[in-house]
């Protein structure tokens, strides 16, 4: 795996440089204790941005129920179920949960019951057998999208206060609109590629598995 990933880069790097920005932009007049190192001023600026890209990815983790009540976070076997694969992938898939997971119950009920746990087994399997990527890159963008609506939700009270105390200057009042309309399309985008990326790893596990 490269050292800067899609993955890194979609769903860390970018929804945490973000903030950096709005802060710079916020608070110009701020400036870094340090020489005047360019090198050592990105360096402490990407360092910000990892760490805040992952302190959002964690809160969406947290989140993961609220984001589940309004659609962003879909449950797997209701993707699933609406996919409307064809006859042959459904038994291929409804036989592989019973041998793995659940023998006691009939196919369709264990695709209900485990079918998030199948998507962790076939997500793992591809990651061991180094053939994730075609599958990832989906869930980079989910994760691009679904962390961009956090930062949104954790921002846009702070900065809409901000833009009230200073009587909406056109800097800050930029930022707002910016963050508004992030939360606004990353929500939608998120749901997208929520459906693709469950989409991707089934159509890819059933593939590679069957030689296609």
């Amino acid at each position: 795996m490269s050292k800067f990933s899609l993955y890194f880069i979609m769903s860390v790097l970018l929804p945490g440089s973000f903030p950096v920005f709005v802060f710079l932009l916020l608070f110009k007049d701020v400036t870094l204790p340090v020489n005047d190192s360019e090198l050592l001023t990105l360096c402490l600026y990407l360092i910000a941005a990892v760490f805040l890209g992952v302190l959002i990815h964690t809160i969406g983790d947290v989140l993961l129920k609220f984001y589940r009540a309004i659609g962003i976070h879909y449950p797997i076997y209701s993707i699933y179920s609406k996919l409307k694969l064809p006859g042959i992938i459904q038994i291929f898939f409804e036989d592989t949960c019973k041998k793995h997971f659940d023998k006691d119950k009939t196919e369709k009920g264990c695709m209900k019951n485990n079918c998030s746990k199948l998507y962790d087994w076939m997500y793992y399997t591809l990651e061991a057998e180094e053939k994730i990527e075609a599958a990832k890159s989906f869930q980079s963008f989910y994760y691009f999208f679904r962390n961009f609506f956090t930062m949104a939700v954790l921002l846009i009270i702070p900065v809409m206060i901000i833009n009230i105390r200073m009587s909406w200057p056109k800097n800050e009042s930029i930022i707002f609109f910016a963050l508004l309309f992030i939360l606004i399309s990353s929500y939608w985008f998120a749901r997208l590629y929520r459906k693709k990326m469950v989409e991707k790893m089934f159509w890819t596990f059933f593939a590679l598995r069957n030689k296609l």
